[in-house]
């Protein structure tokens, strides 16, 4: 498989109050995300996760009820997803350093079951935005999408206080524990 495959989402609504509604989707991968209008709320058996606009979140593979709700001010819905394996996150780890960092949990975390989210930043919202127009070369390719999947892992965890680089690390200390 290649270690990234990448889904960017764009729902538009013309009026401003209405939205798409809940579904139920099976995340066969992991997912990282962000959201760059409207809000992405999680419903899970124990808890209600709400990601806003301009948040990066994490979510582990499974099935979820989810609401893509459409910002007021931009009329839509728009994210961008990369769902990963797990062996092509293990191979996207280069530095011990931030392995280390990632494995203490932020004071600030949101953590609720298996989604994380956190604020995201003007890097990692270019980021998001450079992916979603490179899409098409980064599907074709994957040298280009491993590469990547490397930055994006990178970024996450080199951010201070990012709790999103939490599950991230735990993939590649779940075979060392």
């Amino acid at each position: 498989m290649n270690p990234l495959q990448l889904s960017a989402y764009v729902h538009h609504h013309y009026t401003p109050l209405s939205c798409p509604g809940l579904s139920r989707y099976h995340y066969v991968h992991p997912a990282i995300g962000y959201v760059f209008s409207g809000r992405k709320v999680f419903h899970t058996p124990k808890s209600r996760i709400v990601v806003e606009s301009g948040e990066v979140f994490h979510v582990a593979s499974g099935e979820y009820d989810v609401e893509n709700e459409v910002g007021l001010s931009a009329g839509r819905f728009h994210q961008v997803l990369f769902f990963y394996a797990r062996e092509g996150m293990r191979q996207a780890f280069l530095s011990e350093h931030l392995l280390e960092r990632a494995r203490e949990m932020c004071l600030g975390c949101r953590h609720s079951g298996d989604v994380y989210h956190y604020p995201g930043w003007p890097a990692l919202h270019r980021f998001f935005e450079h992916t979603e127009r490179a899409s098409s070369v980064l599907l074709e390719d994957n040298v280009l999408s491993h590469m990547k999947l490397c930055e994006l892992v990178h970024l996450l965890m080199s951010h201070p206080g990012c709790c999103v680089s939490r599950p991230l690390s735990q993939v590649y200390f779940e075979d060392r524990l």
